[in-house]
């Protein structure tokens, strides 16, 4: 089936909307994992810090020992 001008022009304009919905659910899910990422990075530091003062509990308890 041959289109005809404004039938084309409608199918682009479907088209550029369905990209522009595309480039914005992208765009949501880079600041999705982002976010997630740096709560991942939060867990992590929040852990070593924890296991940190856990090691310098014991060597001060082990100090006192001695």
């Amino acid at each position: 089936k041959v289109m005809g001008k404004e039938e084309l022009d409608l199918h682009m304009k479907t088209i550029e909307q369905q990209q522009e919905t595309l480039r914005n659910k992208k765009g949501e899910a880079q600041t999705f994992f982002q976010s997630m990422d740096q709560k991942n990075n939060q867990l992590f530091n929040i852990h070593v810090s924890a296991l940190k003062s856990v090691n310098e509990t014991m060597m001060g308890l082990i100090r006192n020992m001695l």
